[in-house]
């Protein structure tokens, strides 16, 4: 029923769960700006490709350094810095673990391991070859991908759903995709749309997210000004605006 490397994530997200059990005390938001200010990396710092969590280190959820993240520490960052539901950080945790087949701790640089949580046809990162496996140069984002995926507005003061759709349909059929050496199969295309479907919901209304907060995202990897968790973002959520996402993708794909 199950394939192995399915069942090992599942035995994964419940060993996780298990673990973190004992740290399901309800907590305050915290503010970022006032208890987690903005510091930016230095070169000696290491980063991910993901803008979400290099944020979180860039803030002090996470060690500012990128490395030595424990699994409680990754855990709590999602939860303080983004508002995740424990069952979304539990599987966003644990199942990151597995995909990149790391055990604990692991730096921000483990998380650009291709084909592990990375992924190609990223709305802001350029495509890598599948014999480059820690690409460091790749962590930084793409001015000319992000201008792209700006210009891909309605009404260039936000970024729907609609537009999220058709930001990836673009990357997806772009000529750089289709004749490069680099793949992008169905486990890592839900995790694309899940990760825009978490952008949307934690910093948007899960509808539509401020232009110009994406490009403070994207570029700086910075959160808002003030900025705590309005809500709670929880794993039904986050599958369902990425449901939606796909499907204006496949209404885009119709001839």
């Amino acid at each position: 029923m199950f394939t192995r490397s399915a069942k090992f994530v599942v035995v994964a997200i419940l060993l996780g769960v298990l673990t973190t059990v004992k740290s399901f005390a309800p907590q305050a938001p915290l503010i970022a700006s006032v208890q987690h200010p903005y510091v930016p990396p230095t070169t000696d710092d290491d980063r991910s490709p993901c803008p979400a969590l290099n944020a979180l280190a860039n803030h002090g959820y996470l060690p500012h350094d990128g490395r030595h993240i424990t699994h409680s520490q990754l855990f709590h960052g999602l939860i303080d810095g983004f508002g995740l539901s424990y069952p979304l950080a539990t599987l966003l945790t644990f199942g990151g673990y597995t995909l990149l087949r790391q055990v604990p701790p692991l730096s921000l640089l483990d998380i650009s391991r291709v084909n592990g949580v990375e992924h190609n046809c990223s709305l802001a990162h350029n495509d890598i070859p599948w014999d480059h496996e820690y690409p460091r140069l790749h962590v930084t984002a793409d001015v000319c991908l992000l201008n792209k995926l700006f210009a891909d507005s309605s009404d260039q003061r936000t970024l729907s759903i609609e537009d999220v759709a058709r930001a990836r349909v673009r990357r997806e059929s772009s000529p750089e995709y289709k004749n490069a050496n680099v793949t992008l199969d169905a486990l890592h295309a839900e995790i694309a749309r899940g990760e825009m479907a978490l952008v949307l919901g934690i910093f948007g209304d899960s509808n539509e997210v401020s232009l110009d907060f994406l490009k403070r995202f994207f570029l700086n990897e910075q959160l808002p000004d003030n900025w705590r968790p309005r809500a709670t973002q929880g794993l039904v959520k986050t599958a369902r605006t990425a449901r939606k996402i796909r499907a204006h993708m496949d209404s885009l794909r119709k001839p």
